[in-house]
């Protein structure tokens, strides 16, 4: 369909601009969720990381506040409790 579309638009002289994110998943995504879940097919499609702060989180997860395991800052990321992982668009 769009690509019988787009000659179509082009006759009419109106451009096609595609905003394509490659790599992206949301954390809604099954496959998210199946790898978060730790199942063994799914385990390696994101990567995970334990937070910086390891030890002192699994001494005390209520008081201490895991620390992403880099300095990369992003908009509206976190970092799950689950696996660890620094996760994107979070919805």
């Amino acid at each position: 369909m769009f690509f019988c579309t787009v000659p179509s638009l082009h006759r009419s002289d109106i451009h096609v601009i595609l905003d394509f994110i490659p790599n992206y998943t949301s954390n809604q995504s099954a496959w998210f969720q199946a790898s978060a879940a730790d199942l063994e097919e799914y385990r390696n499609y994101y990567v995970w990381r334990d937070p910086a702060n390891l030890e002192d989180y699994l001494e005390d997860p209520e008081g201490v506040e895991p620390i992403p395991p880099n300095n990369w800052v992003g908009g509206r990321s976190r970092l799950s409790t689950k696996r660890f992982p620094y996760v994107f668009a979070l919805r």
